[in-house]
Formats: C-alpha cells, structure tokens, sequence
C-alpha cells in the first residue's frame, strides 16, 4: 500500500493548474470568509434554439453534447447569493480581449456573454485588463465579494415589506 501512495503524490505533484487558479483561489476565499457559497468551474448547457440554461453542474451529461442542438460554457464562478445564483467569469487578455473596444474582444467571449445574456443569468465578467489599470489586480477575491454583496444589497433594496 506505501508504494501504491508515493505514485499518487508524484502524480498529484506533476499535476499543473491553470494559470488563472490562483485569482480564482483568492476569489472563492473572498466569498467564503464573507459568507457566500460557490462552485467552481461550472458547466453551463444551454439550448441553441432558445439560448435557455438546461444544465448546470461540475460533469455534462454525454447527451448534451451534440453541438448542433447545445451550446456549452466553463464558468469560472457560479456564487449562491441569497438564493439566487450570481455567475462570475475572470477574464484574462490573452484569451478574452482587452475589452476597450468591441473590436478588441474575442468572438468567442462576446457569444459567451450574449448566451448568458439571453438565458437571464446575473453575471459579472471580471476582465484582468481593467482590473489592472484600476489597480484592482491584486484584490480579486475583495472585488468579487464586494460585487456579491452589492448583489444582495440591490434585491434588499427592491424588496417589498409590505
């Protein structure tokens, strides 16, 4: 059994992360230590023919992956915010863009957020090029917990009490 663990850890200790699980690491500890829950790197299937979510989970179904008929998204953040569920994408400029202008933004992250979009999910993208010149590129776990807890504050102030 001792030999079958050294092969374990040497496989555990080649194992690489991707290169943006550090921010995400610091985002999920924001949003704990302010109370909120989340899941990380979630599966999103939507529906083409009527851009509505289907599923969402940590595995898809192997029905769902016929890509003529389902669309399906990684999102790096999905928090559970009083219920609701607030989805959170950290965008990095090498793949997403620098979001200056329309031009400047991948195809592919502009359908992503027009799929989102279009199902009706509270989402917040995160992009690292604007986190940088605002000087937020450090805090990326204090802003995530701060947009989460302007997202309850925004359904407490809408609230009726009567």
């Amino acid at each position: 059994m001792k030999g079958k663990k050294g092969i374990i850890r040497h496989q555990q200790n080649k194992s690489s992360r991707n290169s943006d699980d550090d921010k995400l690491d610091q985002i999920g500890m924001a949003l704990v230590d302010s109370g909120i829950n989340y899941a990380r790197n979630v599966f999103l299937v939507f529906e083409k023919s009527t851009g509505k979510l289907i599923s969402e989970g940590i595995f898809v179904k192997k029905e769902y992956h016929n890509k003529e008929v389902y669309e399906i998204n990684n999102c790096d953040i999905v928090a559970n915010v009083s219920g609701k569920k607030f989805y959170i994408e950290l965008d990095g400029e090498a793949i997403h863009g620098y979001c200056d202008s329309a031009e400047t933004i991948t195809k592919k992250t502009r359908e992503r957020n027009r799929r989102y979009t279009k199902a009706g999910l509270m989402w917040f993208a995160i992009n690292e090029a604007i986190a940088k010149h605002t000087g937020f590129n450090k805090c990326y776990g204090d802003l995530s917990a701060f947009l989460c807890l302007s997202f309850i504050q925004k359904f407490v102030s809408i609230s009726d009490l009567s």
